[in-house]
């Protein structure tokens, strides 16, 4: 079984865009659209194109990173652990 020493969850109601960011580098992330009518775009480089979660969609990208980039309306959740 593997060790967490750090949990960083962040839930809110995103309206329009936002950057989340983590106090460290995580190297597994979790991004949960919590709505249940609407899309939430998602990217973690501010370069790079938005990725789509459907409602009630989540994903866990294998990627090691310190901000997430969101945009869209509705409810939402960032886990990330490392």
């Amino acid at each position: 079984m593997e060790s967490i020493a750090n949990l960083f969850v962040d839930e809110g109601t995103l309206s329009g865009e936002s950057i989340i960011s983590l106090p460290w580098r995580a190297r597994y992330i979790e991004i949960i659209n919590d709505s249940s009518t609407k899309n939430l775009k998602y990217k973690f480089i501010s370069t790079q194109d938005y990725a789509t979660l459907m409602p009630l969609e989540s994903v866990s990208p294998h990627i090691k990173s310190r901000e997430v980039y969101l945009s869209g309306t509705g409810p939402y959740r960032v886990r990330g652990e490392g």
